[in-house]
């Protein structure tokens, strides 16, 4: 039986806006981009161990829709994945 990833429910969406609100940085990992499109403000982008990009998520979607990976975050990781099926399959 597969693990279903399921988005974040709003109370803890709500918890992390207030301590955002508060200054407190929180670490969070996830494959769900809608959960970083309501929370994170920054982003830290590992693949295959290196690291990508660390920074304001605008800056790194603005960076990848200039180089014509994607408009949304999500159109972005799904690109990354794609490409990472046509490395392991080649």
């Amino acid at each position: 039986m597969a693990l279903e990833k399921q988005p974040l429910s709003n109370p803890f969406l709500e918890v992390f806006k207030l301590l955002a609100g508060k200054g407190v940085a929180i670490l969070f990992s996830t494959h769900i981009t809608s959960d970083l499109d309501k929370c994170a403000d920054s982003i830290t982008y590992i693949r295959k161990g290196q690291l990508q990009f660390s920074g304001p998520m605008n800056d790194y979607i603005a960076q990848c829709k200039a180089e014509g990976i994607g408009d949304t975050l999500e159109e972005i990781m799904i690109y990354f994945e794609k490409e990472n099926l046509h490395e392991k399959f080649a």
